[in-house]
């Protein structure tokens, strides 16, 4: 993945805001991807997705600008399953990096695993840097899609950490 700099860079762990970070995914979370990208594309496709996602490097991103890129809304806070991670971050449990796919060909980018720590992260500070791995993928203009528009990726900055 293309590393890029900027001056709004985390320098340390502490700017990450406190919250406690996974080195890597936990294998569960590629089924659970897979099983959310099968709604969107073909069983090829979807294994040249995970095995993209599984070598790719973790990097930092902006919560609003996942969420701006990916189209959707934060979930309220009283939902059960962003509890469950405000709960792990109030108690120092580190989290899973997100999984993202970034579908150049639909110009989408799709939160694929993650949502709800990124909900649990963003209730707390929007602007808060969060560990992800982004899979890009030249997928056909054509297929089934979500009722959401989106924005490019393009106003986050990429660093490997």
């Amino acid at each position: 993945m293309t590393t890029f700099s900027g001056n709004d860079m985390p320098k340390s762990e502490s700017q990450l805001h406190e919250i406690k970070w996974r080195f890597d995914v936990e294998a569960h979370a590629y089924t659970a991807a897979e099983a959310y990208l099968l709604l969107l594309y073909n069983p090829a496709q979807v294994a040249e997705i995970v095995l993209k996602l599984k070598s790719t490097p973790v990097v930092h991103l902006k919560a609003h600008d996942i969420f701006s890129a990916s189209g959707l809304a934060q979930f309220e806070a009283n939902n059960a399953h962003i509890e469950h991670d405000r709960i792990k971050i109030q108690n120092n449990i580190p989290l899973a990096p997100l999984l993202l796919v970034r579908d150049e060909g639909k110009g989408k980018m799709f939160i694929v695993n993650g949502y709800h720590r990124l909900c649990a992260i963003s209730a707390l500070r929007e602007d808060v840097w969060i560990k992800c791995k982004v899979s890009r993928f030249k997928g056909a203009r054509h297929g089934i899609t979500i009722g959401c528009e989106t924005a490019r990726l393009g106003r986050s900055q990429y660093m490997q950490g």
